[in-house]
């Protein structure tokens, strides 16, 4: 079997780090994975192949970050060829960096996973970017909409393959239990309907929009919670917001659990208020736990997923029944602000969305089998081939 590198910064916290787990399982059924991490002090994901840490953490003195570049390159180089790697794949910018300064023989493949015009505003940035494109065989995007941003806000040579292949969403690969999350299941009030979300708690996944619709929520309707998923950089000003809306006995805060999804199968919707996406590894978890789903129409993803037979170019301007879920019109990228406890127009949509579906058990019905439906087209199955095709269709330089 050919040998194949996957590099990445970390195996924990992130979808792109679970995607590259679930691709390390797949890939490794028809070639020799080795997997290089940056920084594999904590392991969130099952994966397979070789494991190698490289214990070069993310550093923020720039000598140090500098230094540390330049040892991952000169490490991933040398494992190049002792592994004799045929294809290199890698995930997330600094990785790729790694991947396309490596080059030996190895067909190079970076991957991009984001809508990086909104999250790299550097001109230094923006042509890094470029570079990475220009110096591999192929990109490898999340969705149509991040390869939308790609071509048209980066310059990319037009010959460049760019390929848009979806994560893989495999149901028995997640779902397992831990005692922790057995006990939360045990102690959920069956009096009560469950809203739930899963994201890391940073500002580009919207938690407080979501917060501040509930609170409306909660007037129209008194038996429910909101369980909130994740972990991250504003934690505490999502629970100041809590305080503020008087809402700290409504509103769960669960963290970062390992197997939290037999805790979704329990809930009985999931919202997804996130500004920006690539794709949406939550969304797609979520729908294969069979929950209906509201989604915000955000660049970019969601539409992909919830609305695929639809113009991918367009965002709603109002609430959207659509053949998957529903999609409500996106929020502003404007930061958050714990001390306006007003609702816009567009956290109002996802309240009245919310209480909708919770009042209306035939479309919540409705919607939990259309989750089911639309995830079979996100199996192992079918995103492995589209790996494998495009390994096998590049020509290695030797």
């Amino acid at each position: 079997m050919k040998n194949v590198m996957l590099i990445i910064q970390k195996l924990n916290g992130g979808g792109a780090e679970r995607a590259v787990a679930n691709l390390s399982k797949d890939l490794s059924k028809y070639y020799n994975v080795t997997l290089v991490v940056f920084d594999g002090s904590e392991i969130s994901y099952p994966y397979c192949g070789k494991l190698i840490d490289l214990k070069l953490p993310a550093k923020k003195n720039k000598i140090k970050k500098l230094l540390y570049f330049l040892k991952r390159v000169r490490i991933v180089r040398k494992i190049k060829q002792k592994e004799e790697i045929y294809c290199s794949i890698s995930f997330m910018p600094g990785a790729n960096i790694v991947n396309v300064c490596s080059r030996q023989d190895d067909i190079i493949i970076t991957s991009q996973r984001n809508m990086m015009s909104l999250i790299m505003k550097s001109r230094l940035s923006k042509h890094i970017i470029s570079l990475v494109s220009k110096y591999s065989d192929a990109t490898v995007v999340l969705s149509e909409g991040v390869k939308k941003d790609l071509v048209q806000n980066f310059t990319i040579n037009s010959n460049h393959i760019i390929e848009t292949i979806y994560n893989t969403c495999d149901r028995e690969w997640f779902m397992g239990t831990t005692d922790e999350v057995e006990s939360l299941i045990k102690n959920m009030d069956n009096r009560y309907k469950y809203i739930v979300t899963v994201g890391r708690l940073h500002h580009q996944k919207g938690q407080w929009h979501l917060i501040k619709a509930f609170s409306y929520v909660k007037k129209v309707n008194p038996n429910v919670k909101l369980i909130i998923l994740g972990k991250g950089p504003l934690q505490s000003e999502l629970k100041k917001l809590v305080v503020k809306l008087n809402l700290e006995d409504d509103i769960i805060f669960l963290g970062y659990l390992k197997y939290h999804h037999k805790l979704l199968e329990k809930c009985d919707l999931f919202v997804f208020p996130s500004l920006v996406e690539g794709l949406g590894n939550a969304l797609l978890e979520a729908m294969a736990c069979g929950l209906p789903i509201i989604s915000t129409d955000c660049l970019s993803g969601p539409r992909e997923i919830i609305a695929p037979n639809t113009d991918l170019n367009i965002q709603t301007i109002e609430i959207e029944n659509c053949e998957y879920g529903i999609l409500i019109p996106p929020f502003n990228y404007n930061p958050i602000n714990v001390d306006d406890l007003n609702l816009s127009k567009e956290e109002l949509n996802l309240s009245k969305a919310i209480v909708t579906l919770i009042s209306n058990d035939e479309l919540s019905r409705h919607y939990s089998n259309k989750s089911f439906q639309r995830i079979q087209d996100f199996s192992s199955q079918n995103i492995t081939k589209q790996w494998i095709n495009l390994i096998e269709r590049l020509n290695r330089k030797e």
